[in-house]
C-alpha cells in the first residue's frame, strides 16, 4: 500500500476494491500495490487504486482468449452471486 503515511502492508479483506484487484496479474513485470487516495468522511478511511492499473487492463485485452487465467475473477463472480441469492 502506498498512501499518506508511506508505503505499507495492508489486508484489504472486508474493504471495497476494485475489480482490477481479480484481474490475473502473472503478466505484469511491475508491483502491484494499492495506493490510497481521497478520504472518506462517511466511511472515516482512505479510499484505494490498485497500481498500475493501465497495465492489468492492457494485460487483460491482450491474453483473454489464450492464457488468461479467470480463478479470481470466477471467484468474485462466485461470491456476487451467492451474496445476491442469500438476500
Amino acid at each position: 500500500m502506498q498512501g499518506p503515511q508511506g508505503d505499507s502492508t495492508e489486508n484489504i479483506n472486508g474493504k471495497a476494491v476494485s475489480i482490477e484487484c481479480f484481474l490475473d496479474h502473472s503478466s505484469i513485470d511491475d508491483e502491484i500495490y494499492v495506493r490510497w487516495t481521497g478520504f472518506n468522511d462517511k466511511l472515516m478511511q482512505y479510499q484505494g487504486n490498485i497500481e498500475p492499473k493501465n497495465l492489468l487492463i492492457k494485460s487483460f485485452h491482450q491474453f483473454y482468449k489464450k492464457e488468461y487465467d479467470f480463478t479470481k475473477l470466477k471467484y468474485l463472480v462466485d461470491y456476487i452471486l451467492e451474496s445476491w441469492i442469500s438476500i
